[in-house]
């Protein structure tokens, strides 16, 4: 259980830092286009890499469904970024949608308490 702390714990952190930078530009209104295509090709990224490397990993059996939860909405979320990314203008950016997370928002709270994780995701960042 100590790698997959270590390997969930770090994946966590990738996602929710640039995630937060990307919240910021998003809720800002700015209007800086390139600021917020930035920030969403780079937490893409991230959010991508993340879910992949969730795919990917050898899970123990209790983590298993929990982990397939957050990894789905990962993917979910980073082909929304992906459209943000490339969005023309910063109407049609903020014209997306990103789909709902309480599964996977539970489903990790699951994942960090079995994993002795503490329970606000920045912490450990």
């Amino acid at each position: 259980m100590e790698q997959a702390a270590v390997v969930y714990g770090s994946g966590a952190c990738r996602v929710n830092t640039v995630g937060k930078t990307f919240n910021d530009v998003w809720q800002s209104g700015s209007g800086d286009l390139d600021r917020l295509r930035q920030a969403a090709a780079v937490s893409r990224d991230a959010t991508s890499a993340t879910a992949t490397e969730l795919d990917r990993g050898m899970w123990p059996a209790e983590l298993q469904a929990d982990i397939a939860l957050v990894r789905d909405a990962d993917f979910a979320q980073a082909a929304i970024l992906a459209q943000i990314a490339a969005a023309p203008t910063w109407d049609a950016a903020m014209a997306n949608e990103f789909p709902a997370q309480d599964d996977a928002g539970a489903a990790s709270q699951r994942i960090r308490s079995r994993l002795g994780l503490p329970a606000d995701p920045y912490a450990p960042c």
